[in-house]
């Protein structure tokens, strides 16, 4: 399936053995949204099983994301969190997770992203980035708990150069 041909082909007859997940995912590598969007369209598809469904509302998620419409992005994963529990994919579950944290921060919906991240958080806690996500979210004490608890994760990750940072911030602004 290389080349413009196969899309169109795939456009023209609905036999053409091309699934459109694997379009849509084409398109966001690249970094084309509009026609990544066009082919998640078909995401409702009665045929399509959960995992192909649940594949299209993590794709739909990230297209969303890119355009900034944090809103859609957070309402996708949400859908798809919904698709991973019950297929009991808990890697899927940990991702969306954060990543619908990630949106919701976006919107300063911050105790929302918070119950995000910490649902991440359990099911993978030795994530440093998942902690320093968090701290974001909180104030204080909490807040600086939970940036060492990354720093101690993953002292030599970049998520740990900024949780210092962050933290430096922290305790020069609030008292902990």
């Amino acid at each position: 399936h290389e080349g413009s041909g196969w899309e169109a082909a795939a456009a023209l007859d609905p036999d053409y053995r091309v699934r459109w997940i694997d379009v849509a995912s084409f398109y966001l590598q690249r970094k084309q949204l509009a026609p990544c969007l066009q082919w998640l369209k078909r995401i409702l598809s009665p045929d399509d099983d959960p995992a192909t469904l649940l594949a299209g509302r993590y794709i739909a998620g990230l297209a969303a994301f890119r355009c900034a419409t944090m809103e859609r992005a957070a309402q996708e994963w949400e859908a798809g969190l919904a698709l991973a529990e019950g297929l009991s994919d808990s890697a899927m579950l940990r991702h969306l997770s954060e990543m619908q944290g990630r949106a919701l921060f976006a919107l300063g919906r911050l105790p929302e992203a918070a119950a995000r991240f910490r649902r991440a958080i359990g099911l993978d806690g030795e994530d440093a980035g998942l902690w320093r996500q968090l701290a974001r979210c909180l104030t204080g004490a909490e807040a600086a708990d939970c940036y060492r608890t990354s720093l101690r994760l993953g002292p030599g990750l970049w998520a740990s150069v900024q949780a210092r940072e962050e933290l430096i911030a922290l305790e020069r602004t609030q008292p902990l």
